[in-house]
């Protein structure tokens, strides 16, 4: 079955059952994040005020922190990642991982 015919069936069934819907683009990325000693607690708290970000969480090992970050598409999420998150006093590295695709269930 061809792609976007399956996708326009989802969209009127969903439409049918909930009325005018909304669809959304969303990009979902990971972003690993390494900060200089001590200032963990700093660029977490930082990370905190970003409005792309869904959750953040201090890690053990290679990395410091762990940022799920949801955009409405590819160049939001470049300008929260290049933008804001890399230039946090305190961010020495980061690595980000976009995922393939996302499906909210």
């Amino acid at each position: 079955m061809d792609l976007n015919l399956a996708l326009r069936a989802e969209y009127k069934y969903a439409q049918a059952l909930y009325g005018t819907i909304q669809v959304i683009p969303l990009v979902v990325a990971y972003v690993l994040i390494t900060t200089a000693t001590g200032k963990e607690g700093y660029v977490l708290e930082q990370m905190r005020k970003l409005p792309g970000l869904s959750e953040v969480h201090q890690l053990f090992g290679q990395f410091d922190l762990i940022a799920r970050m949801e955009t409405k598409d590819y160049d939001v999420l470049c300008d929260e990642v290049l933008g804001r998150v890399r230039t946090i006093s305190g961010v020495t590295g980061s690595r980000t991982l976009i995922c393939a695709r996302f499906k909210r269930d």
